[in-house]
């Protein structure tokens, strides 16, 4: 187990590195490429790229799937049938190919429709856009593949030095590109630039650390288990893809793509709170794959104990502070319109924590090798959200009903995906930690928002105690001492 603490500490503080490097980055630039793009523009970006990051699931997500066996099998010293399993990637890749070139093209076409209010000027310029971004998509599968290798053999710190490099840099010339007045197509050629650049790097690491590394013509039987457990994969990530891009999603296609240039501002912590919890969460992923690979369920159950308990503390910690400082963040960084108020603020904290807590479960489901049960309820659950917010929008016209409805819809998979991982580990099936996050976080809301005044004193004063407490009786001090220690 202590080659195991090494690795999740290693993954976990590069993890966090490679946000925080990647995040400061964003905030000093994102409303320099609003300023430079424009409301419109920059509106249009962001729902251009959420909007194919769904489409891109018609690769197959071969190199997804790569990741659960190549970790699953990590203690397997058959270095072979590690080569073909990267072999039977390629080939699934290849096999969804004419599938991905068809869906890109209808997508790049439809593209302009796909946004409220556009102006006709910007149809062209979307179209050609997406068409960039669509290459983008047909290429990933190929270039992703030595990432994978790295994510299941336990090397993410590796990838996450390169991602940090590589995004840094793609954001430092999406600046030069939209000053100099290339707009959201000159931004499209940099991001296919970096891809490559990227799996260029990646692909030489691999090269020079991983000893079996190479490609061997898989069997016919491991072809099919690996096609089979990747085309659940490929609906997995389609819906995956559709919960992170709901709430853009709709916003864009209900209102416009201006109120999602204000909600990209009043979420920018809400959505970088997301891959924090997730980063945390993968860096245990490949050690409990590992276990569970072995059939060491009761260390597995230990591992899922630790990951938990970071949840929550991240949770509250960020949950909490969003609620108490959130108005006061996007007032000084873009200016009061683009906050969408501290109700709203509220449900995206809500539907934020709500998202990560599931979206855990989801990623410890996968080490198991059988997810065609939270797939389907998963679509269920997808298709639930968009109904509720469409029909909730028409009623009363306002994102506070979008966010409702996000909400409510999405409690199934809460519930559901809870279910299938710990009757998987046989633990019991409760939801104390949602009931004490959702406890404190309410109680913060409402403290602020009805009984005290808006004073920034008080506010980081029961921040600090909520720290302290999270520290002394939540699990905090555990954990820091976990990455703190040599």
């Amino acid at each position: 187990m202590e080659d195991y603490k090494k690795k999740v500490k290693l993954n976990a503080l590069s993890a966090y590195l490679n946000l925080f490097i990647n995040s400061f980055v964003l905030f000093i630039i994102s409303p320099l490429l609003v300023r430079f793009l424009g409301d419109m523009n920059f509106g249009i970006w962001k729902s251009i790229q959420k909007i194919l990051s769904i489409t891109s699931v018609a690769d197959g997500r071969s190199s997804q799937a790569l990741k659960s066996f190549i970790a699953n099998s990590e203690s397997d010293l058959d270095f072979d049938k590690k080569k073909r399993l990267i072999g039977s990637a390629l080939k699934v890749s290849f096999y969804f190919m004419p599938l991905t070139l068809v869906v890109v093209a209808l997508m790049v076409y439809y593209l302009p429709s796909l946004m409220n209010d556009i102006p006709k000027e910007y149809v062209s310029i979307v179209r050609i856009t997406g068409f960039i971004l669509g290459i983008n998509l047909i290429i990933t599968p190929l270039l992703t593949i030595p990432d994978s290798i790295l994510i299941g053999t336990n090397n993410v710190f590796k990838l996450n030095f390169v991602q940090t490099f590589t995004t840094v840099l793609m954001n430092c010339l999406f600046l030069l590109t939209a000053y100099l007045g290339y707009g959201i197509i000159g931004l499209a050629g940099v991001s296919t630039f970096i891809l490559i650049l990227n799996g260029l790097i990646i692909y030489i690491i691999c090269r020079k650390n991983i000893l079996w590394f190479g490609i061997k013509k898989p069997e016919k039987e491991e072809v099919d288990v690996f096609f089979n457990f990747s085309f659940w994969v490929l609906l997995w990530v389609f819906i995956e893809r559709l919960f992170l891009s709901t709430e853009i999603f709709l916003i864009g296609y209900l209102i416009n793509p201006v109120e999602v240039t204000k909600y990209s501002f009043s979420a920018y912590v809400v959505q970088l709170v997301i891959p924090v919890a997730l980063l945390t969460g993968s860096a245990f992923i490949p050690t409990l794959g590992n276990l569970v690979g072995q059939k060491d369920f009761s260390n597995a159950a230990k591992v899922i104990s630790n990951i938990k308990q970071a949840l929550r503390i991240i949770a509250i910690a960020f949950g909490c502070g969003i609620i108490l400082f959130n108005n006061i963040f996007v007032e000084l960084w873009v200016g009061k319109e683009y906050y969408l108020g501290d109700f709203n603020n509220f449900l995206m904290v809500l539907i934020m924590i709500q998202l990560l807590l599931f979206r855990n479960d989801s990623q410890i489901k996968d080490l198991t090798l059988d997810i065609k049960k939270k797939v389907i309820y998963g679509a269920i659950g997808t298709v639930l959200v968009f109904l509720l917010g469409i029909i909730t929008y028409r009623y009363y016209s306002s994102i506070t009903a979008i966010f409702i409805s996000i909400f409510v819809g999405r409690l199934l998979l809460t519930i559901v995906f809870r279910k299938q991982v710990n009757s998987f580990f046989s633990l019991p099936v409760e939801f104390k930690d949602e009931l004490i996050i959702l406890s404190i976080i309410s109680f913060t809301y409402c403290l602020f928002t009805y009984l005290l005044e808006d004073n920034l004193l008080f506010k980081i004063s029961y921040f600090l105690l909520l720290v302290i407490v999270l520290v002394k009786y939540f699990g905090g001090n555990k954990i820091l001492k976990f990455l703190i220690k040599k």
